[in-house]
């Protein structure tokens, strides 16, 4: 295992987060990086945070590796950051 400050923070077996790119990344796309040993990355801005919830439960069946979400600020909602906690997402990102 490739060893660095990243990958011993959150248990990465590979120093590589995928880009949260909104509308390419997929449930099947984060959990995938994740379960290579880097971390997953949605791009979240504009789903709606029932929606938001929903593939963040998802990707948790696909993996059980840490996976992150990323927003916009100006597009961002309270609620959204509300349900990423409450998801227990490992990192919230702001592009």
């Amino acid at each position: 295992m490739f060893r660095t400050r990243l990958t011993e923070e959150y248990t990465l077996q590979i120093p590589f987060i995928g880009a949260g790119m909104a509308f390419v990344t997929t449930p099947a796309l984060v959990a995938a990086v994740s379960n290579a040993g880097g971390m997953g990355t949605l791009g979240a801005s504009l789903i709606p945070h029932d929606q938001l919830r929903e593939l963040l439960r998802q990707i948790r069946s696909m993996t059980t590796g840490p996976f992150g979400v990323n927003f916009i600020p100006h597009l961002t909602e309270k609620v959204q950051l509300e349900v990423c906690i409450e998801e227990h997402v490992s990192v919230v990102s702001f592009f």
